[in-house]
């Protein structure tokens, strides 16, 4: 059996067992309103980033000062994001492997899934076919590369 790096046993398969996809999905749910904050909080930074390009030093230190800042977000997102797994009964391992099942096939079209290698795209697609709209609609790309700081691959 193969074990994501937090120690999640990957299903038989590969593919998500019966029910956990909407568990996963009522955790993703749940984010919601931290998504937003994290994309604004994400957004604010990325202007002041370009402001910084342009200006001098006082532009500098604005944006080190707005870089601490995302730093009580991010922690908030990552506390919720822990107290949603414990209420919904899910390990954060068994997260970090449906969130890379579900989402790298946004972000890298074509890629074979970590511990996708038991199944195809096609069989992928139709588990995921009932629910997706409900995936996409919890899928923020500017938010992407923070959840992915705790994404774990497959031993």
């Amino acid at each position: 059996m193969k074990r994501n790096r937090r120690g999640f046993q990957v299903p038989a398969g590969g593919l998500p067992a019966g029910g956990r996809l909407e568990v996963f999905l009522a955790v993703r749910e749940d984010l919601e309103s931290w998504r937003r904050t994290m994309a604004a909080a994400s957004g604010q930074f990325a202007a002041d980033q370009e402001r910084q390009r342009e200006g001098g030093v006082k532009d500098l230190a604005k944006l080190i000062y707005t870089g601490t800042d995302l730093m009580p977000v991010y922690a908030g997102f990552w506390t919720a994001r822990n107290e949603a797994l414990l209420a919904h009964r899910m390990g954060p391992g068994e997260y970090a492997y449906l969130y890379g099942l579900v989402y790298r096939q946004v972000t890298e079209p074509g890629r074979s899934p970590e511990g996708g290698k038991d199944f195809s795209p096609e069989a992928l697609a139709e588990v995921l076919a009932p629910c997706r709209a409900r995936l996409m609609a919890a899928f923020d790309a500017d938010v992407d590369p923070v959840e992915l700081i705790f994404q774990g691959g497959v031993e």
